[in-house]
């Protein structure tokens, strides 16, 4: 599993996204849902189908409103996972996905690299490129804190290296490199050369 989200609702209830979305070496069935603590486990991919799961958010002031980012795009499921529809503009694989820390109209993703935003609580994504590379580029993590809600950090990689740490003090409209030192940051090199 990839990816897991607990009810702050109720800790019995958990969702947990199936498949590798790292190396692929394990398929994915969509999200399984579990209302007994893990005891027993449903499947819950209904508009879904078989997508390998990276990442499930859950809506922070609404707990039957759940995002998951997946191999076929984002997509959100209003009714406690029974049904989801995709909601993002293409389907290629989305690994990241975070909710603004104080404003949940407001979610970040990422796709193979770049980064898209959401204004309407995951109904709809646009790509933001003001700030940020248009190509060669592989992955991207996404991170928020609630100490500067306007603050966004992206730490992008092209092929195992590092390809640049950005960030955005606009809430994700416009990004800026931030990355000056080490050369690179995800080399086995300790010291990043």
């Amino acid at each position: 599993a990839s990816a897991m989200v607990l009810s702050y609702r109720n800790p019995d209830t958990l969702y947990i996204g199936t498949g590798d979305c790292n190396a692929g070496d394990a398929p994915g069935f969509g999200v399984i849902f579990s209302a007994s603590g893990g005891k027993t486990f449903a499947l819950r991919n209904s508009g879904m189908g078989n997508q390998t799961v990276s990442r499930i958010v859950m809506h922070p002031k609404n707990s039957a409103i759940l995002l998951a980012s997946t191999s076929g795009g984002i997509f959100k499921s209003s009714n406690s996972g029974s049904t989801w529809t995709r909601t993002s503009p293409t389907s290629v694989k989305y690994h990241d996905l975070v909710f603004h820390p104080f404003n949940p109209n407001i979610v970040y993703a990422s796709s193979n690299g770049f980064f898209f935003r959401s204004s309407d609580a995951g109904n709809s994504f646009v790509q933001i490129t003001t700030g940020l590379p248009t190509s060669g580029v592989q992955r991207a993590q996404i991170a928020v804190s609630k100490a500067d809600r306007s603050r966004v950090y992206m730490l992008i990689s092209a092929i195992s290296r590092d390809q640049g740490f950005y960030l955005s003090t606009d809430s994700g409209l416009t990004f800026a490199n931030r990355n000056t030192t080490p050369a690179n940051i995800l080399v086995y090199s300790e010291n990043g050369t």
